[in-house]
């Protein structure tokens, strides 16, 4: 996981700093997970986020919780 981080970490997020608070590796990880889940659809990939929470806390920060599926998309 921390490789994965670390190449993420290179990628630029041109999201306004002060308007989101989910990180980009964060979403970009918790749509991998989802996808291996074979979960498509944006508000799909919300709902596997929120009902594998803790699970995923293991291995992604998620320190402002899951994104909704409009911050995901």
């Amino acid at each position: 996981m921390d490789e994965s981080f670390a190449y993420l970490s290179v990628v630029e997020d041109n999201r306004q700093k002060g308007k989101i608070k989910p990180q980009l590796h964060d979403i970009v990880l918790l749509v991998l997970f989802a996808s291996l889940g074979n979960v498509e659809h944006w508000d799909e990939i919300e709902a596997f986020g929120k009902a594998y929470e803790s699970a995923l806390k293991q291995y992604i920060p998620l320190e402002n919780g899951i994104p909704s599926h409009d911050t995901i998309q």
